[in-house]
């Protein structure tokens, strides 16, 4: 492990650090005959899957798949604050790590304690916005385009989250 740390400079944000513990994680099973790939289940990501970079430009980076393909995604990367839409790449599989599928059209949510509108602790389902058929939705919000996530509460009800706002509900098995 310290051989592994001992080339590498010392990261300055936590997403570094989180991006160095991926890289060497994947080298010590890599080293012991295990790939990330073998370990993962087939059709691990789906479109608003949030996954973080592990390679190329955008290392560290955030973004929001938005097609998957055989070998590889589509991705919109995201901006430090996981929201604003900073480009496009198309990553392989191998060079991403899902952060989260609290996004993915279908999933079953409840709303973050953290967000203090009065939507907080209510739960609701993942689903296209009426207006906009377009799957994962991003808006033009000032000066930059947003991924913003439609949870439905109810027919009639339906309101647009971040998705640090979405906590995903885990089906009882």
């Amino acid at each position: 492990m310290a051989q592994l740390r001992a080339d590498r400079p010392k990261p300055k944000t936590m997403e570094e650090a989180m991006a160095e513990a991926l890289e060497i994680t994947r080298l010590l099973q890599a080293m012991q005959g295990n790939t990330a790939q073998e370990e993962e289940p087939a059709g691990l990501y789906e479109a608003g899957d949030i996954v973080l970079m592990g390679a190329g430009e955008y290392r560290t980076n955030y973004a929001v798949v938005t097609q998957v393909h055989e070998k590889h995604l589509t991705v919109m990367v995201l901006k430090e604050d996981r929201r604003t839409v900073a480009a496009q790449s198309w990553p392989f599989k191998s060079d991403v790590t899902s952060e989260s599928r609290a996004g993915r059209l279908g999933k079953k949510v409840a709303i973050s304690q953290w967000n203090c509108g009065k939507h907080a602790g209510r739960r609701g389902q993942v689903a296209l916005d009426a207006r906009h058929k377009e799957f994962p939705l991003f808006v033009q919000r000032g000066g930059g385009v947003e991924l913003v996530v439609n949870v439905e509460f109810s027919a009639s009800e339906s309101v647009h989250f971040a998705v640090e706002d979405l906590v995903e509900l885990r089906e009882a098995a």
